[in-house]
């Protein structure tokens, strides 16, 4: 990278920080000192650490994903299937973290001008083209720190594609950064919210494509209005939360209050639903699923599915149950980003308005199950031919050829704001 994008990149990232502050309004010590210092002992180390020669196990794409519990949970499988049924190689590793590069000596000379403070994280991603040689790098993480390495590194021989694991949202920085070749977004909706950012770092070529996870047998028939009712559970973090705990306590009221109905709690794949299980034992109609079960299984019995905030409502819907959102309106940065309250009905802030939605939705069930319908397509291009249409387009990548539309975004920089977020940061 040239000193004016290096300048640009960190910038970006101090904007990235800013954005998550602490509820203080400031950017966390963390952030503001320790990461940085951290970097250039990193970077020392480097110097000392790093390969010049490398065993080589080359192939055509390579998944590098979030991290080893991320692919330990196999998502990306249905698809990895169908790009080696069009003859691709196509192999699998995780970003490791720093004490593990250092320690397995993952780094190698980085092929580029780059500052020392970057020397770090740019040699890891050297290693990791250097290594397999890919003519596609697939990522998943929003707003990592590797992308632009990566782009850069990849370069003239491959590409950096990043497929989207979720719908693009207002209240997230991280979507921001966009310094892919590719960038495979859901659908439309996702395209508008990255269109209306007031920051975008990179530039890169979208396509329109849908879930990476989607085949053919991802499908249900329309259910009935029976009174199985399922909630997605949250991120763990957020279930430590007592503003989130508040809402977990009403649908566990509405519950017992309810017992006519069947509550089905399906966790997040993260969480230890310790809330829930706790719950389960004392109040017979609520159910807790395996985290990991499909979600085919899952919702087959449900009429249903409730939500405090979770991309799996598009999957819900693509299943062709409807959602209700239950949450207040006073929790930070929580709006209804997947717009459910347009497409089904306003939102439930307390356990009355919880009953009194769901006997709405089971009283006219057939409409909602035609709103679901459309509030799919609003958010995916593709449906359940997402992977066919996704594996074509990394093929033709390959072949260094673009038979599908794409639409070019630009980078769009505040750069007075940017620098007055670094002289506010150091």
């Amino acid at each position: 990278m040239n000193k004016h994008k290096i300048k640009q990149y960190q910038d970006y990232f101090i904007w990235q920080n800013k954005m998550r502050k602490s509820s203080e309004g400031k950017i966390k010590f963390s952030k503001r000192i320790i990461e940085p210092l951290r970097y250039y002992l990193y970077s020392f180390f480097t110097l000392f650490f790093s390969r010049s020669h490398l065993k080589n196990n080359t192939c055509d794409i390579l998944f590098l994903h979030a991290s080893e519990k991320s692919m330990a949970l196999r998502l990306r499988d249905p698809l990895i299937a169908q790009l080696q049924k069009q003859g691709l190689t196509v192999l699998e590793t995780a970003q490791q973290r720093p004490s593990k590069i250092l320690k397995k000596r993952l780094l190698t000379r980085y092929k580029y001008a780059v500052t020392f403070k970057h020397l770090f994280n740019a040699s890891y991603v050297q290693y990791i083209v250097d290594s397999y040689q890919p003519k596609i790098i697939i990522s998943d993480r929003n707003g990592s720190i590797y992308s632009s390495f990566l782009r850069e590194a990849i370069q003239p021989c491959g590409k950096l594609v990043h497929i989207a694991h979720c719908v693009a949202t207002d209240n997230f920085a991280r979507f921001s950064l966009i310094d892919y070749d590719y960038y495979f977004l859901y659908g439309r909706s996702s395209l508008d919210k990255i269109m209306q950012r007031q920051v975008r770092f990179g530039h890169t070529k979208a396509v329109l494509t849908g879930p990476y996870f989607s085949n053919k047998d991802f499908t249900l028939k329309a259910g009935s209005a029976n009174k199985n009712i399922l909630l997605f559970g949250i991120y763990p973090d957020l279930e430590k939360q007592r503003s989130y705990q508040n809402i977990y306590d009403y649908i566990k009221k509405w519950a017992e209050n309810n017992p006519d109905y069947t509550l089905y709690i399906k966790p997040h794949p993260r969480s230890r639903s310790t809330y829930w299980q706790e719950a389960s034992q004392t109040i017979s109609n609520i159910k807790t699923l395996n985290a990991l079960e499909k979600l085919t299984h899952c919702l087959e019995p449900i009429a249903i599915s409730l939500s405090i905030y979770t991309n799996a409502v598009i999957d819900s819907a693509l299943l062709n149950r409807p959602s209700l959102l239950v949450c207040p309106y006073n929790i930070d940065n929580l709006n209804d980003e997947l717009s459910l309250e347009k497409f089904y009905l306003p939102r439930a802030t307390n356990e009355q308005q919880l009953a009194d939605n769901i006997k709405t939705m089971l009283k006219d069930y057939p409409y909602y199950i035609e709103q679901a319908q459309k509030f799919a397509h609003y958010h995916l291009e593709y449906q359940q031919d997402s992977i066919d249409y996704i594996s074509h387009c990394l093929y033709s990548i390959t072949q260094n050829k673009e038979d599908f539309p794409i639409i070019e975004i630009n980078e769009k920089m505040d750069t007075m704001s940017l620098s007055i977020l670094a002289k506010e940061y150091q």
